[in-house]
């Protein structure tokens, strides 16, 4: 095996990797707030038992509950993605953390 040249980097490189993902995991619960804020959108506007039990018996508008599904849609996305980002992000960064260092 050959030896990093650069191993007082790796502790660096391991510490700015875990701060990533403490950024990375503020980033997601904000996300899922807002994903919840849609599915509670969606479910208020589009869901027709959720109306009828709030005594609301309109047919609900399909444009408006395709605008709702998309933005809903796009939440989960970016919800996906962040938790995704803040997993890899942290794991490596802890890795290269708790890796023990040939000196």
């Amino acid at each position: 095996m050959t030896a990093n040249p650069d191993k007082r980097s790796d502790p660096l490189r391991g510490f700015l990797l875990v701060l990533l993902s403490i950024i990375l995991l503020a980033l997601s619960a904000d996300s899922i707030y807002r994903l919840d804020e849609a599915n509670m959108e969606y479910e208020k506007e589009c869901d027709i038992e959720y109306r009828a039990v709030m005594g609301n018996f309109t047919i609900p508008d399909s444009g408006n509950c395709d605008l709702l599904l998309d933005a809903k849609s796009q939440a989960t996305l970016r919800f996906i993605a962040l938790i995704s980002l803040f997993l890899v992000s942290s794991l490596a960064g802890l890795a290269t953390l708790l890796t023990p260092r040939e000196d």
